[in-house]
């Protein structure tokens, strides 16, 4: 069998230890399992009929949780993202990039908390599409190729349709981010969208983070081509890595 992105580690190495983050939140051997369906979706693809998996109640690590498995709710796995060869080694040559994501919406009306990935990258159809999601994963590709390593994750941890996280359960995850960013020692973050701006902020973390549109907004092309040193095809290839390239030279100004 053909390995989709088979020269990339999906959850490896620091994974391990840094995943300790969540803790708060969920069993480990839980947060295992759930990274190794996960990672032979990623390299494998999704077979015919796969839905998102669920959580167990019996796994959550707090009662607080509990609401949540009666309503419509997820959580995005965070994951770690590097070159094969490095993926036995603490650290990548250059260090850890932070993505952060504003949450993990859920458009479904059945009840139950189901586990995803920042902007799906579980999903071979999702990461190698024209659109955000391929955006965002052009982006993932072009660090590790630069020598970094991507913890891919959500600013704010969890979602639930029509209630169901209250003010203990939001610290609660505010600490997780909190642990998240202790662990990785990211040397950026990137925040995409104003929400996941915001919530990092709050955790004193404003020096550090580069703010982004979220990648599914509507962009002006005067923005999309500002500081573009190219020409790009009128078509949809040429349009992706026009946004690809916009990204990058936010996330790594040409002054650095």
């Amino acid at each position: 069998m053909t390995m989709l992105d088979g020269d990339l580690s999906f959850n490896e190495g620091a994974w391990e230890n840094w995943i300790e983050s969540q803790a708060p939140l969920f069993s480990m051997s839980e947060l295992r399992r759930l990274s190794d369906g996960l990672r032979r979706d990623f390299h494998e693809g999704h077979k015919p009929g796969r839905g998102m998996p669920h959580i167990p109640r019996e796994e959550a690590s707090t009662p607080l949780l509990a609401p949540l498995f009666d309503l419509p709710s997820g959580y995005d796995l965070p994951c770690l993202i590097s070159q094969e060869k490095s993926a036995k080694q603490e650290k990548s040559a250059k260090g850890t990039i932070m993505f952060c994501a504003q949450d993990p919406l859920r458009n479904g009306t059945e009840p139950g908390l189901t586990v995803g990935t920042f902007f799906g990258v579980d999903s071979e159809r999702l990461r190698h599409s024209r659109r955000h999601y391929g955006v965002v994963w052009n982006l993932v590709r072009r660090c590790v190729d630069q020598g970094y390593s991507v913890w891919l994750t959500d600013a704010v941890k969890l979602f639930a349709r029509n209630g169901g996280i209250g003010p203990e359960l939001n610290d609660i995850c505010a600490d997780v981010l909190s642990k998240e960013i202790a662990k990785v020692q990211p040397v950026r973050i990137v925040a995409f969208g104003d929400r996941a701006k915001r919530a990092l902020a709050d955790h004193g973390e404003a020096r550090t983070i580069v703010h982004v549109l979220h990648p599914a907004a509507r962009y002006k092309r005067s923005w999309v081509l500002e500081g573009a040193e190219r020409e790009y095809e009128a078509n949809p290839d040429g349009r992706l890595q026009a946004r690809v390239d916009r990204y990058w030279r936010a996330i790594f100004p040409a002054t650095e």
